[in-house]
């Protein structure tokens, strides 16, 4: 959940995920349309009428549901959230997933060596960089 201040109470009030998903939906209908009309994920929430935070999880998983469960081709990149409307952007979206894939492989393989050379060392031995 969300959480949103509520002005007169100070309180914090709990946005479920269908909300987002619904007004980002309306927003994209309209806007982010291609990638030069980008934005950053903390812009789109404020813009929406939620709190922006962090990593803004709640954007990015309302963005999943809609790339998902209703083919919106709702992507992103360097200069934020966009609705890809070129088979051009499809493939530049797709280059840039391959290579965070390759990436996260190669960290997945660098962590296993290093397990590997602990596995025989004493429980709590500590690294020596």
């Amino acid at each position: 959940m969300i959480h949103s201040i509520v002005p007169e109470t100070g309180m914090q009030q709990k946005i479920p995920i269908e909300s987002v998903v619904h007004r980002l939906r309306k927003f994209v209908q309209h806007h982010l349309q291609g990638k030069e009309n980008a934005m950053k994920s903390g812009a789109i929430m404020n813009t929406l009428g939620f709190p922006a935070s962090g990593t803004n999880q709640k954007l990015r998983k309302a963005g999943k549901l809609l790339l998902r469960e209703e083919n919106i081709p709702l992507v992103s990149g360097p200069s934020g959230f966009y609705v890809a409307k070129t088979v051009d952007e499809l493939n530049e979206y797709l280059q840039n997933l391959e290579a965070r894939r390759k990436g996260i492989e190669k960290n997945e393989a660098t962590v296993r060596e290093i397990r590997d050379k602990l596995m025989g060392r004493p429980r709590g031995d500590c690294f020596e960089w």
